[in-house]
């Protein structure tokens, strides 16, 4: 599986991340949003197996990326997905982390976000996104905003989230939403 985008290639993940995603998944910054699991030394390793069992399964219900930098050539510059194993017909959760060093780069996050919803909407045919993400998180919510989302309210949080006083907020967009986006904006340029 294989998504281009001008600066990204979003792919499957291959054996030789496994060396990035731990240099990646062990960043402070990166953990300071996590809980204790995903501190285990052999987490990055689940994780991966898992992927690999997703990539290959036909058919095929969850999608874990790798996002590439087709400019940098930086191996791993974040993780996205679609799920839509365990959830009713035509919805899937969308997700997107970006590795620490490009927190702030809002550009990336959103020419990311536009290629996984143009695939979910466009070549799975989906009805509905849904998305969840920390309240501490707040350039998440701009951007479910910025793509014509809905906040649909907060979910209960692990023990982590909660001993930092933040919750779980969650949004969605339908196919609908994300047409008249797509029209409202013309290309829905993500610019540099």
């Amino acid at each position: 599986m294989r998504i281009d985008t001008r600066r990204f290639v979003l792919r499957d993940f291959e054996p030789a991340d496994e060396v990035r995603f731990r240099v990646y998944a062990s960043d402070p910054r990166y953990l300071a949003f996590y809980g204790p699991d995903d501190r285990d030394p052999d987490h990055v390793e689940r994780l991966l197996k898992s992927y690999a069992l997703s990539a290959a399964a036909s058919p095929r219900h969850d999608w874990h990326l790798a996002i590439v930098s087709r400019t940098t050539g930086e191996p791993l510059a974040g993780i996205c997905r679609l799920i839509t194993e365990g959830r009713p017909a035509g919805t899937a959760e969308l997700g997107l982390e970006l590795a620490a060093i490009h927190w702030g780069r809002y550009t990336y996050a959103m020419e990311i976000s536009r290629a996984l919803l143009g695939f979910a909407f466009g070549k799975l045919g989906l009805r509905e996104i849904t998305g969840v993400t920390s309240s501490a998180n707040v350039p998440v919510r701009r951007l479910a905003l910025w793509f014509g989302a809905e906040e649909t309210g907060t979910a209960e949080a692990n023990s982590m989230m909660t001993a930092h006083g933040w919750t779980e907020q969650t949004w969605h967009i339908t196919n609908e939403a994300w047409d008249r986006t797509l029209r409202g904006t013309g290309s829905l340029s993500v610019g540099r």
